[in-house]
């Protein structure tokens, strides 16, 4: 459903529903049976499982931006940071989702809000999800247990 997610998202026609699950079809095929995700899936090690929280926090995001009119759209965020923790827990591979999910909420509050995109606010949120990044591994991962 990610894909379709960032299809229609792209597209906005709805007009093509078979050619865009056709593609997101396609395209979950050729991932299941790549060689890296293959051979970390059948090892009796974290990838699989870190790889499952890690797509369940993109499918989530893109899931709060597809409701991001609705009155109770911070449960997703609240189940993403949730699911991050637990992500971290098990490998540290669900950080690298932090830089996608500040992009996905920084252009969709852009577009709801109507502003206008500038260097100045991209800088921004390059220096935030890179300072997030840095606090969440350097300081609670690397500097709470010592």
């Amino acid at each position: 459903m990610s894909i379709v997610y960032l299809i229609e998202e792209i597209k906005n026609d709805n007009n093509e529903k078979l050619a865009t699950y056709f593609a997101a079809f396609i395209g979950a095929i050729t991932f299941s049976i790549t060689d890296a995700h293959w051979f970390n899936a059948v090892e009796s090690e974290v990838y699989a499982l870190s790889t499952f929280f890690t797509s369940a926090v993109v499918w989530l995001i893109l899931r709060w931006a597809k409701k991001i009119d609705s009155p109770n759209q911070l449960k997703y965020l609240l189940f993403i940071s949730y699911l991050m923790g637990l992500a971290i827990g098990i490998h540290l591979l669900n950080l690298l989702a932090i830089p996608f999910i500040g992009l996905i909420i920084f252009f969709k509050y852009n577009s709801k809000l109507r502003t206008k995109i500038t260097s100045s606010n991209i800088l921004i949120l390059i220096i935030s999800t890179g300072l997030s990044f840095i606090v969440i591994y350097k300081g609670i991962i690397k500097g709470l247990p010592s």
